[in-house]
């Protein structure tokens, strides 16, 4: 009987080592099959240990993705791993994708919004982008607007240009939020410091100087001085006259303006209404929205593309006029 009880007690013993043995081994070796040249694993929000193994069984390059389904439930980490794409590879263990659920070690993608574009611009950027959650694809301005809760008239302009992260659980509408409270918060920074004698009834306007300064010239420093005349007219009554705002209206981004465009009555003709335009007309950068808040005190009026690509200020309408037509006769020689 003792012999009996002694060879089941070295037979459990030899078993739990075993099994010790074999739990090591797993945890230390590769969560995939030798040669795998990696994969990535999608988790979406509230999925289960259950979910994690059916997704992990599919792959053909996981090794016991039973074992690892344990360690799961073992662990508990399936209830609180954040949702995203993780990247398995070939030198990973077990243990270390649990640990890089645990501490939600996501892939971290980019999404890069340009200064000067306009909304149409930015929605067919993020519509393409390919690990973003596709919620709301081509939806209308107004009904974005309700989405985001927010009071202002357009989507135009509101939202701010940069280079943000985003993982495989992030939608399109987190980014316009993101976005959007990114520029509020420029706009909130911005705003105290104003020149308090700027003609702006609200921050909404500065927002749309911004993107008039944006669209009109390729070059910051010229920002403050392109400021001042935008606001020198503006205290003095006269219409902008900017010339991308009336390709604005006439939804051409680019190219020559003739008389029949300048004469064309839309909401945007700076050439024909006095007053800022209804909307902005592109995403502002922040110099630009500085320089929209804090111009330079000048005497400019008027300002036109010159030979470098840049721009002659005049204070004067002659001054305007003779730089006007040396930019035209320079054009003439070279076409």
């Amino acid at each position: 009987m003792v012999a009996r009880y002694q060879l089941f007690k070295r037979t459990v013993l030899w078993t739990l080592l075993s099994i010790v043995i074999l739990v090591g081994i797993y945890l230390t070796a590769s969560i995939l099959k030798p040669g795998s040249s990696g994969i990535v694993l999608s988790i979406q929000r509230g999925d289960t240990a259950t979910a994690i193994y059916q997704r992990l069984s599919t792959e053909s390059n996981v090794r016991w993705s039973w074992a690892f389904y344990i360690l799961l439930r073992v662990s508990g980490v399936s209830y609180r791993a954040q949702a995203g794409d993780y990247r398995l590879t070939v030198d990973m263990t077990p243990l270390t994708f649990l640990s890089h659920l645990k501490q939600g070690k996501v892939i971290q993608y980019k999404l890069t919004l340009i200064e000067g574009w306009t909304f149409a611009q930015m929605q067919q950027h993020l519509d393409a982008a390919k690990h973003l959650k596709h919620l709301f694809p081509k939806i209308k301005p107004a009904d974005l607007l309700k989405k985001l809760k927010t009071s202002w008239p357009s989507v135009e302009g509101i939202f701010f240009p940069t280079t943000y992260s985003y993982h495989g659980a992030t939608s399109d509408l987190d980014c316009y939020r993101a976005a959007l409270k990114k520029m509020l918060a420029l706009l909130e920074k911005y705003w105290p410091s104003r020149d308090p004698s700027l003609p702006y009834q609200k921050p909404y306007d500065a927002l749309i100087v911004a993107s008039l300064i944006e669209r009109e010239s390729n070059y910051p420093d010229e920002y403050s001085k392109i400021a001042s005349v935008m606001v020198n007219r503006l205290k003095a009554h006269m219409r902008l006259q900017i010339d991308a705002s009336v390709r604005y209206g006439l939804k051409r981004p680019s190219g020559r303006l003739t008389r029949k465009d300048l004469k064309t009555k839309t909401p945007y003709n700076t050439y024909l209404m006095t007053g800022l335009p209804p909307t902005p007309i592109a995403m502002p950068s922040a110099p630009a929205v500085f320089a929209a808040l804090h111009p330079q005190q000048s005497q400019f009026f008027y300002y036109v593309l010159n030979v470098n690509g840049r721009h002659t200020f005049s204070v004067h309408f002659k001054q305007h006029q003779k730089a006007a037509q040396d930019y035209r006769n320079h054009r003439d020689q070279l076409s």
